[in-house]
């Protein structure tokens, strides 16, 4: 699946992150959601930057941010 497509999917994204961890062991979580969500859809990724949703530095921020991108899709 191309990056951005159109059928790109939230359940898509759960899967390329979970690939992406296994590739990436030394990310954080946060950082491997956000890594992941930057590649798959830039527009929400610039929506949270930066901002109390974003996990990269803090992994307790992803129950929020995974329900603001899941809403958001």
């Amino acid at each position: 699946m191309a990056e951005g497509s159109p059928a790109t999917t939230f359940a898509d994204y759960q899967r390329a992150v979970a690939r992406a961890q296994k590739r990436h062991p030394e990310w954080r979580r946060g950082q491997t959601h956000f890594n992941v969500l930057h590649r798959l859809r830039r527009d929400l990724a610039e929506a949270v930057w930066a901002n109390p949703l974003d996990p990269f530095s803090q992994d307790e921020r992803l129950d929020a941010f995974l329900g603001y991108i899941e809403e958001h899709w």
